[in-house]
């Protein structure tokens, strides 16, 4: 029993150094999600959150990014074959929303794959915290499935981070309603990313 509460200790220390690596302040803890602040994006805040299976989301602000002062991010240990730097078509739903389809970039962030998607209508967080749950589809395969529970409260807490480290963005009006232009195409692959 000792041998499996400190494997799950020493596996959720390793996702939270991924999240909120050596270049991250912590802010605060808010609704069961990570408030922090990104030396490494100029100083720009965020918000994570460690799920149940191992996922790992991060939603944030960076002023060193020229395609969108916005992004989120997601990543898991399982995902080893995304390649750093290669494009991935996924598709970001909203409850039971329309999905938006978007052109994610492979990332390493501390040792853990993540696809990151760049955004510039920040209206975005909006629609992410007045909804209960978020699906990425990768290749028509639901890959995650998660809860938004607690996010209004952190995206509260991200604003007043952004404001309080100075970068407040006003992004420059989105070309589209959909901040995610991109297309997914199908496979039957088990390993989603193992292209």
């Amino acid at each position: 029993m000792f041998r499996v509460v400190l494997s799950v200790a020493l596996f959720l220390t390793s996702m939270t150094y991924a999240i909120a690596n050596d270049a991250s302040i912590p802010w605060k803890n808010v609704g069961g999600w990570i408030v922090a602040i990104d030396s490494s994006l100029g100083n720009s805040c965020f918000i994570a959150n460690i799920y149940e299976n191992g996922i790992v989301l991060r939603l944030g602000f960076d002023s060193t990014n020229s395609l969108g002062p916005a992004y989120i991010a997601i990543g898991s240990g399982d995902w080893k074959s995304i390649e750093v730097g290669k494009d991935y078509d996924i598709a970001i739903q909203l409850d039971q929303n329309s999905p938006w389809t978007a052109t994610a970039r492979g990332i390493d962030m501390n040792n853990l794959k993540m696809l990151l998607v760049s955004f510039s209508d920040t209206n975005f967080v909006n629609e992410f915290v007045r909804k209960l749950g978020l699906k990425f589809s990768f290749n028509g395969n639901v890959i995650a499935n998660l809860s938004l529970r607690g996010s209004a409260a952190a995206a509260i807490e991200l604003i007043q981070c952004q404001k309080a480290v100075g970068n407040s963005f006003s992004a420059p009006p989105a070309t589209t309603k959909d901040p995610f232009a991109g297309k997914a195409s199908p496979s039957t692959k088990s390993d989603p990313f193992d292209l």
